[in-house]
C-alpha cells in the first residue's frame, strides 16, 4: 500500500471514529443519568417506607425561578483563562502574533465567566441583605 492510499484511509477513518466516539459517550451520558435518577427514585421510596423524611432537593425559593451556581461561573472563567493564555503563548512562540490572536476568544469567555460570576455572587449578597 502506497503513501497516498494510507492518507486517503485515514482520511475516511477519522470521522468515523469521531463520530462513533461522539455517539458513545452520548450513549454513556444518558445511561448514566437514568441509572443517577433510578437510584435516587429508590432512595426515597426507601426513606418513605421507613417513615423518614424526604431532604428537599437544592432549589430555588420560587417555583420557576433558575438557580445559578457562582462556583461554576468561576470555575469556567477560571479554566477558561488560562487555557486561552496557555495556547496564546504557545501560539505566539510558535506561530506568530497573527495566529496567536485567536487566543483572545478563549481569554475573553474565561473574563466574561469571571465577571458573570462575580455579578452574580454580588447581586446574591444584596438579596440577602
Amino acid at each position: 500500500m502506497d503513501e497516498a492510499m494510507a492518507g486517503v484511509i485515514m482520511g475516511t477513518m477519522i470521522p468515523i471514529f469521531a463520530v462513533l466516539g461522539g455517539v458513545t459517550i452520548a450513549i454513556f451520558a444518558i445511561i448514566s443519568r437514568y441509572r443517577r435518577s433510578k437510584l435516587n427514585h429508590e432512595l426515597k421510596m426507601k426513606a418513605l417506607e421507613k417513615g423518614v423524611e424526604i431532604p428537599m432537593e437544592p432549589a430555588s425559593a420560587k417555583p420557576g425561578e433558575k438557580v445559578y451556581n457562582i462556583m461554576l461561573n468561576i470555575r469556567n472563567g477560571i479554566i477558561l483563562l488560562a487555557i486561552g493564555l496557555g495556547v496564546g503563548l504557545g501560539l505566539y512562540y510558535t506561530a506568530g502574533i497573527e495566529n496567536a490572536s485567536w487566543s483572545l476568544i478563549l481569554i475573553l469567555l474565561g473574563v466574561g465567566f469571571l465577571i458573570y460570576g462575580l455579578i452574580l455572587k454580588l447581586t446574591q449578597k444584596g438579596q440577602k441583605e
